[in-house]
């Protein structure tokens, strides 16, 4: 009995010194690895392009551009009849949430003029017709909730916005 009370304080011992001596360089690595993936890298984004004609997008701005709705029609609102259905629909039920037609996305800075949509850190780049196919799907690599829109205004020349969901309350 002496001898494995002699071996479990023995190996604690072992243990204690192997934690004492390795958690400073477990906690060094962790630290690093924080760093190196989470501020050495910027987040991939989702992209989503249009032009001035594109359609089921409607784009707002205040006077100043500081302040920039996007609102992305979703899949099968797209008719003033459809829309108004459901809104019948919506009344005769008991309370609940209203429908909501739209994905809103807002940006809180002018846009900056780009030359290139390849020096955007895009994950996935859509045009809004394939955004709204999605169903708002979000790549895996995607880590945020900001997405960058991408408006066409000549060749080679882009205005970006960095955008955020809008949530409803």
């Amino acid at each position: 009995m002496q001898c494995k009370i002699h071996l479990v304080f023995k190996t604690f011992s072992i243990m204690n010194h192997l934690i004492k001596n390795i958690h400073p360089l477990i906690v060094l690595g962790l630290v690093f690895n924080f760093f190196y993936t989470g501020y050495s890298q910027e987040a991939s984004k989702l992209c989503i392009c249009f032009t001035e004609k594109t359609e089921f997008i409607e784009v707002k701005s205040n006077h100043d551009s500081t302040k920039t709705n996007f609102s992305i029609i979703q899949k099968g609102f797209e008719s003033e009849e459809k829309r108004k259905k459901v809104i019948e629909e919506y009344r005769k039920r008991p309370p609940t949430m209203p429908p909501d037609f739209t994905i809103d996305y807002f940006a809180t800075e002018k846009p900056k003029k780009i030359s290139s949509i390849g020096n955007v850190d895009c994950a996935l780049i859509l045009s809004v017709k394939e955004f709204r196919l999605k169903e708002v799907g979000y790549p895996d690599d995607v880590r945020d909730s900001n997405v960058f829109f991408l408006k066409k205004i000549a060749d080679n020349e882009y205005l970006k916005w960095e955008a955020v969901i809008a949530i409803e309350l």
